[in-house]
């Protein structure tokens, strides 16, 4: 299940969360956002046991986007125990391929 939070509960969400965390940065006026939409709610559901979706807006919160460079949405960044470990750009991404992300930063190890 997808989670929203914005600038004010980003570090609760975020960088508190024992679990990796996803962070999807989008807007309303995004269609590949939109388009993106229900794969990434899919894959949240299957995995909101060993993962942690959290849905930002970056209209609505824009001191995360620019404290995060997001120059463009979709932007998702994978986070892990409260880092930043990788991010990908644009709505390019299927599902198998976001699940294969995911799972390697299940396995990364925190440098």
């Amino acid at each position: 299940m997808i989670k929203f939070a914005n600038d004010i509960t980003f570090n609760s969400e975020v960088t508190s969360s024992e679990l990796p965390v996803v962070v999807n940065f989008s807007a309303v006026w995004c269609m590949p956002c939109k388009a993106m939409g229900p794969m990434v709610d899919k894959v949240s559901t299957e995995l909101e046991s060993v993962v942690k979706v959290v849905k930002i807006d970056v209209d609505d919160s824009p001191n995360t986007a620019k404290s995060f460079s997001i120059r463009g949405v979709p932007t998702f960044i994978f986070f892990k125990e409260g880092k930043e470990v990788d991010r990908w750009v644009g709505a390019n991404k299927n599902e198998a391929a976001f699940k294969e992300k995911i799972n390697s930063l299940l396995t990364q190890e925190i440098k």
